[in-house]
């Protein structure tokens, strides 16, 4: 289907959850295009895109997209597409603030299997205790989902528009990587990691969702995978995902996918001969980043453990040298 852009309507790409539904959509291309949020008897018809997953607000990659009635939606009981923050190939969410939570329910029936398919994965996840990495799930509603409302954007958006501190961008990572050893060791692949399926709380803490075309127990995947994050190896394996997680600690620490602005199969090739983006100027970070891409993890434990070894190598703030030198001197002078 070819790609349109339609003069005054907006385009919203990507989103889960979005700290404002009132508030204007950054990842629109049109600023000054009217916002779909806000209701319209005059328009009868919403241009939606079809995401393909290897979408990137303001990358090289062109959403598609099809125009739908908004009578053909189909939204929760209670819901209009005034309360609707956002939408992927999956479905749409709302946002209910009367309990600061989010609905993520299917766009049509066609994509019905795929909510039950992500409702099945949070039910594992929560019997095998759930993580604080993850986005909290609170049941189901009607056909869709009830989630944790992450109100600070998807974590790509923050770190390419704020100035952030390597601390928390390691600290970031850690979070992440924990949420992927917990949804391994429960027989789930999530197969799309990227930062713009990685969501921030209230506190800044990153919370891994998204999971309406993971596998679990060995199931098919659901859901095609960006060729910047595609391992060239099996998807359907833990080492794909950590593959993955590299690309989305290369990005955290760069702002950059891998291999930005290069074609596809471009890509591809390199990934299949062997050849990822230099990561030598990001110190031992870049060495994890490397040993995800060449697939020296055998399991993600072993991961977090180097990551973590980086945060306990992080230089003492300021604060706690000051702490510790008036603690030594007071112990002195006590002697």
């Amino acid at each position: 289907m070819a790609s349109q852009d339609t003069p005054g309507q907006n385009m919203l790409c990507n989103l889960l959850t979005v700290p404002d539904p009132n508030a204007p959509n950054p990842n629109a291309p049109n600023p000054n295009a009217p916002n779909p949020n806000v209701s319209n008897p005059n328009v009868s018809n919403l241009l939606i895109p079809q995401v393909t997953r290897f979408e990137l607000p303001g990358s090289r990659i062109v959403p598609v997209c099809f125009e739908m009635a908004t009578s053909d939606i189909q939204y929760p009981s209670g819901f209009s597409l005034k309360d609707v923050v956002g939408w992927g190939t999956t479905g749409l969410v709302v946002l209910d603030k009367s309990t600061r939570t989010v609905i993520k329910t299917p766009l049509d029936q066609e994509n019905a299997a795929l909510i039950l398919r992500e409702q099945r994965i949070y039910e594992r996840l929560n019997e095998k205790g759930g993580h604080r990495g993850l986005l909290n799930y609170f049941g189901t509603f009607e056909a869709g989902i009830r989630l944790e409302y992450a109100s600070n954007h998807d974590l790509r958006s923050v770190n390419k528009e704020k100035q952030i501190s390597e601390k928390q961008r390691i600290f970031w990572a850690i979070q992440i990587a924990e949420a992927i050893d917990f949804i391994h060791t429960a027989g789930v692949i999530h197969g799309d990691l990227t930062c713009a399926n990685v969501f921030l709380d209230e506190g800044f803490n990153a919370k891994l969702a998204d999971f309406a075309g993971s596998s679990i127990d060995g199931s098919p995947l659901l859901v095609g995978v960006m060729p910047s994050h595609e391992s060239p190896g099996p998807l359907l394996s833990i080492q794909g995902d950590l593959f993955a997680f590299g690309c989305i600690l290369y990005e955290i620490m760069t702002t950059q996918v891998p291999y930005d602005g290069k074609a596809d199969d471009e890509i591809q090739s390199l990934y299949t001969s062997g050849v990822f983006p230099d990561t030598s100027s990001l110190g031992a970070m870049g060495h994890i980043i490397r040993k995800c891409w060449l697939g020296k993890y055998p399991k993600s434990k072993a991961l977090v453990h180097d990551l973590k070894a980086q945060q306990e190598n992080f230089p003492m703030s300021s604060t706690l040298i000051y702490i510790a030198v008036m603690t030594t001197a007071i112990f002195i002078y006590s002697r």
